[in-house]
């Protein structure tokens, strides 16, 4: 998943993901993620990061019986990954990532190859958008689509929160909220490039992301109003179990975790609230893309 509100939506998604069946064999489909050690696996191939207690207790042996940390898009990396992570015992196996996009901080404990930069904080959303170390952070889309999907399905839900909003919810992460929409601007502009080029699966021709609209599965955009939320909700999840092709979609609890903001931005932005908004207006065009489903509001 890449974008805003991944905590919230990571229940939804694993939750609808914990009640599949293969339309076949009837067997229920396995959730990588629940497994601790699968699920280091596949942190250390595509973020070098990894559990550093199971390292230890492994003799300082690294995933995989690694005792380096080789290129995420390493072909024979990403073969033993998908050996050990995802074995041909006739389940269909699912992995769901979520990181922010910029992800972490400039002093993150966890060893992302390539870290958030200081550099970022003084340069243009443009700049931002061309430089090699933003286009590897937390790692390059291109390359992971083209070597992952040699052995996966990859779905990319692409969420999307009105900007303000995103701002306003980590206001002082690179030190002033003009800075941090400046920063996230640049990154939007990288997301784009890639939505551009890869709208479908190069293989299957099958759409290759999905945008969801956050505000239209939130209480507060339907004045708190239950049937209306429920009805989003319900086609929300059917719009989704069809992205994906997943048979049920039907999914009565997958917002039982879920939670509406209750900050309020324009108090939190301030005397940044204009700056903020005139950066928004910039990315009419660019972002939110359109698509022939959602239409989300800047």
């Amino acid at each position: 998943m890449l974008g805003v509100s991944h905590h919230g939506f990571e229940h939804i998604i694993k939750h609808l993901a914990s009640i599949q069946k293969d339309t076949v064999s009837n067997i229920p489909y396995d959730i990588v993620n629940e497994d601790m050690k699968k699920r280091n696996n596949f942190l250390f191939a595509l973020y070098g990061e990894y559990n550093r207690t199971i390292a230890k207790q492994n003799g300082e042996i690294l995933p995989m019986g690694y005792n380096h940390t080789p290129p995420f898009d390493d072909p024979r990396l990403v073969e033993r990954l998908f050996a050990q992570s995802c074995p041909r015992d006739g389940k269909k196996h699912v992995i769901i990532d979520w990181h922010s996009f910029p992800s972490g901080s400039f002093h993150a404990k966890r060893p992302f190859r390539v870290y958030r930069q200081k550099d970022w904080m003084n340069m243009s959303s443009s700049e931002i958008a061309t430089s090699k170390s933003a286009l590897n952070h937390p790692f390059n889309l291109t390359a992971f689509y083209l070597a992952y999907s040699r052995y996966a399905d990859i779905k990319f839900i692409v969420l999307h929160r009105p900007y303000l909003e995103t701002i306003a919810s980590h206001a002082d992460w690179d030190s002033t909220p003009i800075i941090h929409s400046e920063i996230t601007r640049g990154f939007i502009y990288i997301l784009r490039r890639f939505l551009d080029k890869y709208a479908v699966d190069t293989t299957t021709g099958d759409k290759l992301w999905h945008l969801v609209c956050v505000q239209n599965i939130s209480s507060n955009f339907y004045n708190n109003d239950e049937t209306r939320v429920e009805l989003a909700r319900r086609r929300f999840v059917k719009e989704l179990t069809k992205f994906l092709n997943w048979p049920i979609n039907e999914c009565p609890n997958c917002f039982n975790a879920w939670r509406d903001s209750t900050k309020d931005h324009m108090a939190i932005l301030g005397d940044y609230a204009t700056t903020v908004k005139h950066h928004a207006e910039s990315l009419k065009g660019s972002w939110p893309p359109v698509t022939h489903g959602e239409q989300c509001n800047i």
